[in-house]
């Protein structure tokens, strides 16, 4: 409870300055977590010796300070000069966040023994591939292109076909999450087949983080069976497939579409030093989020009201009947007003900001690592491949939505799909034991 009450105290005494003064608050913020980070220092050292990377605390830790450090860092030009309240405001959404995930450490669960039937989780995941298959045969047919090399003309298509597509990403963290069963009922080319074949049909719909998000969500399952030894190696390869896979889609993007300047010249725009192309990708594409926010941050609500919650629910509306503008077009029409369809994602700090103003950021940041920390207090009492599978599926998909700032459906449905499979699965033994 004292770290729950402090980091609510430590987002209280930031809201209150950063009403006040973002440059007075940018340095207190700084200094709470400059702090905070020194005094978890001893269990950083542990991360790779230990199960630790998993609490809410750590990863997102991580990810927030490697996103924004490679984000807001002036090695370009690009998207022009970060201010210091728009980052002010990402610190205070993290701050709120972590104040949240203990929040969620809170929760009392009750421990459920089951066990499945492995042969027919083999066929659901069958029924699954050919399902996305039959999706990316249908959208290659109504496009007259393969999306990974025109990403433009996935305009074209309404978002159920992807949804349907994208559902072949379970299928791998179905494979690893039973991987001491399947080790011994799947040859090594099945084992492949099931692990490849969905990245490869998910880098066909022609975006990257998708792909991305499920080579890192098969990396942190994998990693919970690792000895602590051979962890850090499987880190960093897992990071480097991530970073190629992003690299290379950020260059074939832009290769047969006019409408997108190609990266060397981009590079050389906006003057970042050729030696860092590797990380161009990704620096462009986490400043383009936090420029976007601090657009918002500078628009809303001086000359716009706020939208409360249009925004956040856009792309679910665009599964209902007639003609609905997904959340992307909705920022395009009121930060760039661009005549062109554009993916434009504000992250959940631009979005929620550009929703409910401040509060809309509190409130937000917090029931998502409310979120983050029930999950994972249900995964350290129940330990098993459900709870396991649904506490990094809600890790990445929640890194993602922080990035994007709109809310998918696909993040729900695939959800509960996930655990209908476990729900038909389950056999009818099953004790509880309480913890």
């Amino acid at each position: 409870m004292d770290k729950i009450v402090i980091s609510i105290i430590i987002s209280l005494i930031g809201g209150a300055l950063l009403s006040y003064n973002a440059e007075v608050t940018i340095v207190v913020l700084l200094i709470i977590v400059f702090s905070f980070c020194m005094y978890k220092y001893y269990i950083v050292k542990k991360l790779f010796n230990k199960s630790d990377l998993l609490k809410p605390i750590h990863m997102f830790s991580i990810y927030f300070i490697f996103y924004y450090f490679i984000g807001t860092i002036n090695i370009s030009e690009y998207r022009g000069i970060i201010h210091w309240k728009s980052i002010s405001i990402i610190i205070m959404g993290y701050l709120i966040f972590i104040a949240g995930s203990y929040i969620g450490l809170c929760f009392k669960y009750k421990k459920k023994v089951s066990r499945y039937n492995y042969s027919l989780i083999v066929v659901m995941l069958n029924v699954i591939i050919l399902i996305s298959i039959l999706s990316c045969i249908i959208i290659t047919y109504q496009t007259r292109s393969i999306l990974l090399f025109n990403q433009a003309r996935r305009f074209l298509i309404g978002p159920s076909y992807l949804y349907l597509l994208e559902l072949v990403g379970i299928v791998p963290l179905f494979v690893i999450s039973f991987s001491k069963y399947f080790a011994n009922k799947l040859s090594l080319r099945e084992k492949l087949i099931y692990l490849l074949l969905p990245i490869f049909l998910l880098s066909l719909s022609g975006y990257r983080g998708i792909p991305i998000a499920v080579i890192v969500e098969c990396g942190l399952l994998y990693y919970k069976f690792l000895k602590p030894e051979k962890r850090r190696r499987a880190l960093l390869i897992i990071v480097a497939f991530a970073v190629a896979i992003n690299y290379f889609g950020f260059n074939i993007r832009r290769l047969p579409n006019s409408d997108l300047i190609e990266t060397k010249k981009l590079v050389s725009n906006v003057k970042l030093n050729p030696t860092l192309i590797i990380i161009a990708p990704m620096h462009f594409s986490f400043r383009e989020t936090i420029g976007l926010t601090q657009n918002i941050i500078e628009k809303f609500p001086i000359r716009y009201e706020y939208l409360h919650g249009k925004l956040l629910i856009s792309d679910i509306a665009t599964l209902l009947p007639g003609f609905q503008k997904s959340g992307p077009e909705i920022v395009n029409n009121y930060i760039v007003k661009d005549h062109k369809k554009a993916a434009l994602t504000p992250s959940i700090f631009g979005a929620f900001y550009m929703d409910f103003g401040k509060m809309g950021v509190i409130f937000g940041c917090l029931i998502l690592g409310i979120i983050a920390g029930y999950f994972y207090k249900r995964y350290s009492i129940q330990n098993d491949p459900q709870s396991l599978m649904n506490l990094v599926y809600v890790y990445i998909y929640m890194l993602h939505f922080i990035h994007r700032g709109i809310f998918k459906p696909s993040y729900l449905f695939f959800f509960i799909i996930i655990n209908v499979i476990f729900m038909i699965a389950r056999k009818r033994y099953r004790t509880t034991e309480y913890a």
